[in-house]
């Protein structure tokens, strides 16, 4: 059976997490964060159909 890559990537770092060992995943808590902040501005703006600036956006 072949394992999803996506659902892999995501219960290493919920692992992570949980048992508070960053050096299990391949970039730090940070990264993560701004990879969440671009992501949710890009849907902002492909739902509202507008540029969303990053450094504004909350």
């Amino acid at each position: 059976m072949q394992t999803d890559p996506y659902q892999a990537e995501d219960e290493a770092f919920i692992e992570a997490v949980k048992k508070n060992r960053p050096e299990i995943i391949r970039s730090p808590y940070s990264d993560a964060l701004k990879t969440l902040k671009l992501t949710l501005a890009a849907d902002s703006s492909l739902e509202k159909g507008k540029i969303i600036s990053l450094p504004n956006f909350k």
